[in-house]
């Protein structure tokens, strides 16, 4: 739930090198169903599920955070004919200023979080068939398409696109958690329908 007293701030360049970081170290909502064929691994005692479903953005836009923070949130529905077909799933890239200026940031976990944000939005801006600058994503990219929630007249270009979205099943410890476990969005791919 976005804080509606935080100012809702423009996004910034993401550094070139904090964007090949991301990609380097990468080599909330409702939580879906796993299929019976997800790979299952586990960490620190943990259990992992990972799998791929179809799926079409309905909604993208951003909200502030606390601590120099802004989320990018994308809505998607699961298509007709995969485990969790018609249900939706809610994408929250959490990213941080510092950290996408390519600045050291004084809480270690803003810099997983963000590499594991840029690299899902990079994934993204590819598998959609938007182009990022080499070298970096531009913060009038990301304006474009993740504006505001609600802004009248204003939509993301990202709406109605197809896209195959890589899910993990996980954990959820979060201090506010509502349920034992969590779905995300880890990476995007283009839509098998649509590549050639």
């Amino acid at each position: 739930m976005p804080n509606e007293n935080l100012p809702m701030p423009d996004f910034i360049d993401i550094d070139p090198e904090a964007q090949a970081a991301a990609a380097a170290a990468m080599s909330f909502g409702k939580t879906l169903t796993p299929p019976p064929d997800a790979v299952v691994s586990s960490s620190d005692g943990k259990l992992y599920k990972r799998w791929t479903e179809a799926a079409v953005i309905e909604d993208a836009w951003k909200e502030p955070a606390n601590n120099g923070c802004v989320v990018a949130v994308v809505q998607a529905k699961i298509r007709s004919g995969y485990p969790n077909e018609h249900n939706r799933v809610w994408a929250r890239h959490l990213l941080h200023f510092g950290a996408m200026a390519g600045q050291e940031v004084p809480n270690k976990d803003y810099k997983s979080m963000n590499y594991r944000s840029i690299n899902a939005i990079t994934t993204l801006i590819q598998a959609t068939g938007f182009k990022a600058d080499a070298g970096g994503i531009s913060g009038k990219m990301l304006n474009f398409l993740f504006p505001p929630k609600n802004q009248p007249g204003v939509k993301s270009p990202l709406v109605g696109k197809a896209v195959m979205l890589n899910l993990s099943e996980s954990p959820n410890n979060g201090k506010n958690a509502k349920t034992e476990r969590q779905t995300g969005v880890d990476t995007y791919l283009p839509d098998v329908d649509v590549v050639e």
